[in-house]
């Protein structure tokens, strides 16, 4: 259990929950919501996310003696596309819809 870790996403904020909880999570380096730690898996960790389990997430657990590919440990963002080109297929899109609407018999 020494090369495991975890990780653990901030769902709630801390806002209006005592102060103790506050540092846990601070503790945890859990800042922001909707960030995502990961932390080594030792009985202190476990214990500290049980204290605050009302305010996070637990993502799951990782081995580091296997690798695994986590969906969504690295993002990186695709090209951006420009407005005209959104706009374009925008205008595509409802030209098809109207065709298809118009070739359709009208309900009785």
């Amino acid at each position: 259990m020494a090369n495991a870790t975890f990780r653990i996403e901030l769902m709630k904020s801390a806002i209006g929950f005592p102060k103790r909880q506050k540092d846990t999570l601070r503790g945890l380096g859990l800042l922001r919501r909707h960030r995502v730690v990961e932390v080594n898996d030792t009985p202190s960790a476990r214990g500290m996310v049980y204290k605050v389990r009302h305010l996070v997430r637990v993502l799951g657990e990782k081995d580091k003696s296997k690798p695994v590919a986590w969906k969504g440990d690295i993002v990186v963002p695709g090209p951006r596309t420009p407005p005209e080109a959104k706009k374009a297929a925008k205008d595509v899109k409802g030209k098809n819809k109207k065709s298809k609407a118009a070739g359709k018999p009208a309900k009785k």
